[in-house]
């Protein structure tokens, strides 16, 4: 485990900040509108990959007990 200095604390606080900066961070950009959206987006891809990997289980499945 590792423990922090609270001496340093102010050195972290300015390099997080200098990190914000340079990225042009906006906070009213609503970033989080797009992440919701992603993850909805990604957990419809998993259901169709699902959907389709239980299909062809199925069908596997079906061929066995033949």
């Amino acid at each position: 485990m590792t423990h922090k200095s609270p001496e340093r604390s102010e050195d972290r606080i300015k390099l997080i900040w200098e990190f914000v900066e340079s990225k042009s961070y906006d906070p009213n950009l609503n970033l989080h509108e797009f992440a919701d959206n992603l993850y909805e987006e990604v957990g419809e891809v998993a259901m169709t990959l699902i959907d389709l990997r239980y299909k062809q289980a199925q069908e596997g499945i079906k061929k066995l007990l033949v």
